[in-house]
């Protein structure tokens, strides 16, 4: 074979034109590609090893590889028929020249970079973190593994001296910080693209221009996606969820479905342009724990199953978000969920509010100097029966960031079931092997299509469906649910040791009441739970044989009984409070309701500035939903409930009694 030739090599992947009358201008990436040089070259007979291969892999690691590579030219141009003894010797002759005594070490580092080709250290946590099956990994087991492919490789390692090579903890501690320092990524390099979702068998790559999406296996891809995420669900465009849909739509009724779907997709991609946060509240038994066990497995898996479980899904309260060192505790996660959230009033909320919104974040971790920055997709999902207070002076900023849903719909055991829960729309009987339905892979893979289907809605409108996305809804449904019947009893009703009420008509009533400020009805049985709370037991139901006919030591006002009676029994509360001038805080119009949103963003997009009355109604009245009297009514709605400051210098927008 003639020195001097070139040759393109493409059938083993090797991208480059080789000039072989240079030896000089050859460097060696890979110990195939080292392989195919010798082995076209023909310079070795005899009973050469693999291991020899790769100790003059090392080699030309180990040194200066000009000068190397043209000693190596040098002698293997004579044809030389080299044994095993004959090549070592060879060898030791070059590396007794070299004088470097860390030079095992950093082959040793190379070949295991070798070995795993998409290790990557996180140069913020000093973490080695592994791809597998699609996703990078975060686990001690990374660095174990890594560990023992060295110990591995070093038992049958030859150090430059054809001495075997004893690995100790110095040796060790030297061969990790070599792989590390030839393999520093940053967390801001991870989860940075918004259109991609990763699940078991390939990626989602969503188009946003058109709204469309596809579809490409694992094994497909070029290079490896930058992702902490894997979603432990099969894709499957064939699949459904008839199961799931119909327990969804049994909690949460067919009002709330979509927004509950919308969110699921919302969950699946990395983007948090939509910046809302879900809060559902609900009674006890309403299916809520199945909810959040149901979504909890789609993210992470099956119990014991998955290597995922408390990676994607943190578990921190809402109450908690703001301390030190808790912000970080979100990279990485698909969403921070909390079960059961405290009624406890909530304090600081700046850590919520950031996480909610902002794309990039930044925090502090134990034991780490300075702070990390990181792309941040972490959404967040809450579960309350009984919802904590807001912060005192809660604003605009607080409220705009949450999706607020209800769920009171009891689900109960059949022997448990009275006859009133027989004919309460309200009540249902339980399934107690629900759950085990629920999560079929079937029924996962056709939930992941569902949340598909949502996000491309979502991203078509750009928002939530504004029934349930705006913040006059989500401040009413809140308040109104810290405790189901106060804010009714505060309005209209008496509480005395004698007064009584009939049992029927106040549970109806109070449902007229709540679903005026966008509340769910009540069961009866929620009603006289909530009754006792509120009194300390003193409300009680008396019964008259088998029937429950009142409530004793509650009664409505005067000024409600009066109006009952001038209707005939044929008015409701809402009339009522309409007709003194009472109410303030009504939202079911739903012109009223849009209008009080556009005055909101009007405002929020001026926030700098106070904003005439003459000057907002002349935009303002451009738009159908319009009129004098809609507005001097939502301008006063949103004085009265804390929104908006009325000035003579015009309105302003309210964040926590300051100007934002």
């Amino acid at each position: 074979m003639s020195d001097n030739r070139n040759w393109y090599e493409r059938d083993r992947g090797l991208n480059r034109i080789y000039n072989l009358s240079d030896g000089l201008s050859y460097i060696p990436e890979s110990i195939d590609d080292l392989l195919v040089w010798i082995e076209r070259m023909n310079l070795m007979e005899g009973d050469l090893t693999d291991s020899s291969y790769i100790s003059f892999l090392s080699v030309l690691y180990r040194h200066n590889r000009r000068m190397l590579l043209s000693r190596a030219k040098e002698e293997f141009s004579r044809r030389r028929m080299l044994t095993k003894t004959d090549f070592k010797a060879y060898m030791r002759s070059i590396m007794s020249e070299s004088g470097n005594s860390m030079q095992s070490e950093r082959e040793i580092a190379m070949a295991t970079l070798e070995a795993f080709p998409h290790l990557k250290t996180l140069k913020e946590t000093d973490e080695i973190i592994l791809y597998k099956d699609g996703v990078y990994v975060r686990e001690k087991e990374c660095l174990t593994e890594v560990r023992e492919f060295i110990t591995t490789f070093t038992e049958s390692y030859v150090d430059a001296e054809g001495k075997p090579y004893t690995e100790g903890m110095g040796k060790r501690a030297m061969i990790l910080e070599f792989i590390k320092s030839s393999s520093f990524i940053g967390l801001s390099s991870f989860d940075s693209d918004d259109n991609i979702a990763n699940v078991s068998n390939g990626i989602i790559d969503f188009n946003r221009e058109d709204c469309t999406f596809r579809f490409i296996e694992h094994k497909d891809l070029e290079n490896p996606i930058n992702t902490f995420v894997q979603f432990p669900v099969i894709y499957d465009g064939e699949a459904t969820c008839p199961k799931i849909l119909n327990f969804l739509t049994d909690v949460f009724g067919k009002e709330q479905l979509d927004t509950i779907l919308e969110f699921i997709g919302y969950l699946l991609f990395s983007t948090i342009a939509y910046q809302k946060a879900l809060l559902i509240i609900g009674v006890p038994s309403s299916g809520k724990t199945t909810f959040y066990d149901l979504i909890r497995t789609f993210i992470e898996g099956i119990g014991n199953r998955s290597n995922s479980i408390g990676k994607y899904v943190k578990n921190l309260p809402l109450h908690t978000l703001g301390e030190r060192f808790q912000l970080a505790n979100l990279i990485g996660a698909v969403l921070n969920s909390f079960d059961d959230l405290g009624k406890e009033a909530l304090g600081e909320t700046t850590g919520f509010r950031l996480s909610v919104t902002n794309r990039f974040l930044s925090g502090e971790i134990k034991n780490v100097q300075g702070n990390v920055y990181w792309y941040n997709r972490c959404k967040h999902l809450y579960l309350t029966n009984d919802p904590p207070r807001p912060p005192r002076k809660t604003g605009y900023q607080f409220w705009r960031r949450w999706l607020v849903l209800q769920s009171f719909t009891e689900f109960k055991d059949k022997d448990d079931m009275t006859n009133d829960d027989y004919t309460d729309t309200k009540v249902k009987a339980k399934d107690p092997f629900i759950f085990d339905s629920l999560i079929e892979p079937n029924e996962l893979s056709g939930l992941l299509n569902e949340g598909l289907k949502g996000y491309i809605r979502l991203t078509k409108r750009t928002h939530f469906d504004k029934k349930i996305d705006n913040v006059l809804r989500a401040k009413s449904v809140w308040l109104i649910n810290i405790n189901p019947v106060q804010m009714f009893v505060s309005d209209i009703c008496l509480i005395s040791t004698d007064s009584r009420v009939n049992y029927d008509e106040f549970v109806k009533q109070v449902n007229i009441y709540r679903k005026e400020r966008g509340g769910e009805a009540i069961s009866k049985g929620v009603c006289t739970r909530a009754l006792k709370k509120l009194s300390d037991d003193k409300i009680k139901k008396i019964h008259s044989g088998k029937r429950i006919d009142y409530y004793k030591g509650i009664e409505f006002n005067e000024d409600f009984k009066q109006y009952l009676s001038d209707t005939k029994g044929l008015g409701d509360v809402v009339s009522f409070m309409k007709d003194i001038e009472k109410d303030t805080l009504y939202i079911n119009n739903d012109r009223e309701e849009l209008l009080r949103n556009r005055i909101i963003e009007m405002l929020c997009d001026n926030k700098d500035e106070y904003i005439k009355r003459e000057n907002m109604k002349e935009i303002l009245s451009l738009e159908e939903y319009y009129d004098d009297i809609l507005f001097d009514s939502s301008i006063q709605y949103l004085i009265t409930t804390g929104f908006v400051k009325n000035s003579n210098r015009g309105l302003m927008l309210i964040e926590n009694g300051e100007k934002i």
